[in-house]
């Protein structure tokens, strides 16, 4: 047995070199990982030759080698038609095809079919816009994808043409950024080109993380509660009303404020409606008015007292 059928035979260990199966789609890809394959495994002069036929009279040297060349041949096929999906396997799998008919045939089928991909790709080249949503580096390396389909398809592009290109096709707001560009007076290769993108777009992220802080440090903080907003809970709710005189005053200063409330009772003479000092009557309460003065009375006195400092003050 030769080195190639030993080969094929293996260990049961995975060859990483073997191409994906072919299904119909994506022939040039499969194309040249194939080419590689059977270049590792020294058998592809196969694509481009056939087995000589040979004569009666051929030596015993020339017949070794016609079986050697035939013995190729039959390995490139079978590692050709093991590439191929199971339908395709089928209609290829002829015993009298050679390596290099089988290869010729998909060529021949596929590579028309993916002619007008040259087409596709060029209109794709040129009608593709950058986003502000998505980043410009990513989008730089999807347009330089797409160059070296066109490439690739036998259209060479020149790298000064993929720089302008890819200037005039930043988002829209790269603007002054673009307009920078365009009037640089020297060249610059595609690498420098996507380095600068790439340096842009850092300090473009960096700017905005500066922005939300100082945003953020001038957000006012939230008020205090208030003794009368919901869920603020007094220290002395579970006090009593008589064992809470100061509250009470306190309280009872505050709700003089409201224009319901009751009229003032002058501490001097004991009658409603006017202070002390625009009392008429400036002798002193005796001591029994002041024994008759009820709790009330005295936290109003107080309170007037209070209120005319204040008015004073």
């Amino acid at each position: 047995m030769s080195t190639e059928q030993n080969n094929m035979a293996g260990s049961g260990a995975v060859d990483i070199n073997r191409p994906f199966r072919f299904v119909g789609v994506n022939f040039r890809p499969w194309r040249q990982k194939m080419e590689f394959y059977l270049t590792t495994k020294k058998l592809a002069h196969c694509l481009t030759s056939m087995p000589v036929e040979l004569p009666e009279e051929a030596t015993d040297e020339e017949r070794a080698a016609s079986a050697r060349e035939r013995e190729h041949d039959f390995l490139c096929k079978n590692y050709i038609l093991n590439g191929l999906a199971d339908d395709l396997y089928d209609y290829y799998a002829d015993s009298k095809n050679t390596a290099m008919m089988i290869w010729d045939a998909l060529q021949k089928k596929y590579d028309t079919e993916e002619a007008g991909a040259k087409k596709y790709a060029v209109s794709r080249y040129l009608r593709y816009q950058m986003v502000d949503d998505k980043s410009v580096e990513v989008q730089s390396h999807e347009l330089q994808k797409i160059a070296h389909e066109i490439v690739s398809e036998g259209m060479p592009l020149d790298d000064q043409f993929q720089v302008a290109c890819i200037i005039d096709k930043l988002p829209p707001k790269w603007k002054d950024f673009k307009n920078m560009l365009r009037h640089k007076t020297k060249e610059f290769s595609l690498e420098s080109l996507i380095t600068r993108l790439r340096i842009e777009e850092e300090s473009r992220k960096q700017d905005m993380k500066e922005e939300v802080m100082v945003v953020t440090a001038k957000r006012p903080t939230p008020r205090a509660l208030k003794p009368n907003q919901k869920g603020f809970k007094s220290k002395n709710q579970h006090v009593r009303p008589h064992q809470n005189g100061a509250s009470r005053g306190n309280q009872r200063v505050m709700a003089q404020t409201s224009k319901n409330d009751p009229p003032f009772i002058c501490y001097n003479c004991g009658k409603p409606g006017h202070m002390a000092k625009k009392c008429r009557n400036k002798q002193n309460p005796t001591a029994a008015a002041r024994v008759n003065l009820t709790e009330e009375d005295l936290i109003a006195m107080i309170t007037e007292m209070i209120a005319e400092v204040n008015l004073t003050g």
